[in-house]
């Protein structure tokens, strides 16, 4: 075990909050290398996120402060970033690291870009629909894209939501994409009226079929974070503590983990799953997983044996997981906050401006 504490921050003033530090087994370094990624997660209770890499044979976390940081979208451009009101788009920029930080050895670096303005629609995953910038609009219980002169465009519900209205009506959370279009969905009840979802929070959960719309398993604990690989649908039963996947509309577990499961990372061959404290009763109260002792961080799962190969847990600061995405081909990414003064200096270009 291997005791760590956030990167020394390179700009001047401390990020907020209370001190983060975490533990974890020996071989995550080693885990994160063999992959050649950085593992990025949001935390909206601590409102950061966060890089993971591996420095210098040491694990590494960069934090940045975005209020109520939740779904996380990676992709070749850059990164998407959805807050309390807002998705913020991140433009990756590593061309611009000679000229602003040729003193340190980062091999990428993010910029934020713009932001749409949603409201608080409790955005929760992120994803790209061709260009479109797209979100998991749980208030509104719907699939919606962002619009450069409206709040949000709904592009898909459930068959049984019968108005979209600011009501959580089935607390619709993640998406599954599949030749560019919503292949699955994962809602905590197929229910169709205020916040109806609490009533059967335990064993309500469903998974939707994205073409028809309709409800193709239900009996699940607030699943989360559905994820097609090949032709498998993995998702978290988040209640339960369950990793595993739907076999011809049967619940597989394969791995079971000390948290409240949210964010869901895969390759060919493991798993990144995040960790969570249940901390509110309100919404956790109930689950199976009431009364263990739980824990807040990320586990690796090997795919074919359900066995947790590597391990981080926080001991402070940071209390629950929302999102974890994998950045590959990046060992030391840099990402720019807004609390610091370099946001004022640092301008991205076309380099045939002549500036």
């Amino acid at each position: 075990m291997t005791t760590s504490t956030p990167e020394p921050n390179p700009e001047a003033k401390k990020e907020e909050g209370p001190k983060v530090t975490f533990v974890h087994s020996g071989n995550f370094i080693e885990l994160l290398n063999r992959h050649g990624m950085t593992l990025a997660l949001t935390t909206y209770q601590a409102g950061k996120l966060c890089f993971l890499s591996s420095y210098q044979g040491r694990l590494r976390m960069l934090m940045r402060t975005y209020d109520r940081a939740m779904g996380l979208c990676v992709h070749p451009g850059g990164l998407l970033l959805a807050t309390r009101n807002q998705v913020w788009s991140f433009v990756q920029a590593p061309h611009l690291l000679p000229l602003y930080y040729s003193e340190r050895d980062y091999d990428n670096l993010y910029l934020p870009h713009a932001a749409y303005v949603t409201g608080d629609v409790s955005a929760h995953d992120l994803f790209l629909l061709g260009q479109d910038i797209c979100l998991v609009n749980t208030r509104f219980s719907c699939v919606a894209r962002t619009d450069p002169e409206r709040s949000f465009v709904p592009l898909w519900w459930p068959k049984f939501i019968s108005r979209l209205v600011p009501e959580d009506r089935c607390h619709l959370n993640g998406v599954a994409l599949a030749n560019n279009q919503v292949r699955y969905a994962v809602a905590l009840g197929d229910t169709d009226h205020a916040a109806g979802w609490r009533d059967q929070k335990a064993t309500g959960g469903c998974v939707i079929d994205g073409p028809s719309r309709e409800v193709i398993y239900r009996g699940l604990a607030m699943p989360h974070s559905p994820r097609l690989q090949g032709s498998r649908l993995w998702l978290l039963n988040s209640g339960c503590g369950e990793l595993g996947y739907l076999d011809r509309e049967q619940w597989r577990a394969v791995a079971q983990m000390p948290g409240f499961l949210r964010g869901l990372a895969l390759t060919p061959t493991h798993a990144f799953v995040g960790l969570s404290k249940a901390r509110e009763e309100a919404t956790f109260g109930g689950m199976p997983i009431a009364g263990r002792k739980l824990q807040c961080g990320v586990q690796v799962v090997q795919l074919r044996t359900g066995v947790v190969e590597a391990w981080l847990e926080f001991q402070t600061g940071i209390e629950e997981i929302y999102d974890v995405q994998i950045i590959p081909n990046c060992k030391h990414p840099f990402v720019l906050g807004f609390q610091k003064e370099d946001i004022n200096h640092i301008f991205n270009l076309d380099p045939d401006s002549n500036a």
